[in-house]
């Protein structure tokens, strides 16, 4: 019994990796295609978005009261945190370098 289970999670994540990549061909492949962006960019412009979309979605199977808000308020969060801080960080950084050399 606790093969097939094995087996058919193997299956359903197999299936839906293979739905996940053609629909972000279908929605993000133009913009590749056309030199709007490059795919390296595009390519971590779907992960960001196609792991929320998972966290939404396994809490919306269990159901809307199953969802985390801390969690998405967490993802959120960090979409703004993290280039902010990083771009702060380089910018200081910069500054101490640039003194420290001249």
């Amino acid at each position: 019994m606790e093969l097939v289970i094995v087996v058919l999670l193997g299956a359903g994540a197999y299936v839906g990796w293979n739905i996940g990549a053609n629909d972000t061909a279908n929605c993000i492949g133009t913009t590749v295609g056309c030199g709007l962006i490059s795919f390296r960019k595009a390519a971590i412009l779907v992960a960001v978005f196609a792991i929320v979309g998972a966290v939404v979605g396994v809490g919306l199977v269990k159901g809307a009261r199953a969802i985390s808000k801390k969690t998405i308020a967490t993802i959120l969060v960090g979409w703004v945190l993290t280039p902010t801080m990083a771009g702060s960080f380089s910018f200081w950084l910069y500054k101490v370098l640039k003194v420290i050399w001249n």
